[in-house]
């Protein structure tokens, strides 16, 4: 049987770097488009930002029902773009399964 929208708790994870300028609104679009929702969380994953973004994601936390972690620069121990990719993208399965 599926579970309505209004019955649904609702996590939205995801990755986020050098993206001040439009993780707000974005985050504000994708929330609404589950406002039906019963409940809508939020885990970003920051890593090698070198604009605001973390300070944005600092700010979005107590607004809304968000949490980010930052892992810093991942640049300085892993080369590869999709190696910080998977870093970050584990990150977050390793919180939904211990936290969630």
């Amino acid at each position: 049987m599926r579970k309505k929208l209004a019955e649904s708790n609702i996590l939205i994870a995801g990755l986020a770097r050098n993206c001040s300028g439009v993780i707000y609104s974005e985050v504000l679009k994708i929330s609404n488009a589950f406002s039906g929702a019963k409940s809508v969380r939020w885990l970003i994953i920051e890593s090698d930002s070198t604009d605001n973004t973390v300070d944005v994601l600092k700010s979005m936390d107590k607004k809304l029902s968000l949490r980010y972690i930052s892992l810093g620069k991942l640049r300085e121990i892993l080369n590869k773009r999709t190696e910080r990719i998977a870093k970050c993208r584990n990150k977050y399965v390793q919180e939904i399964r211990d936290n969630v």
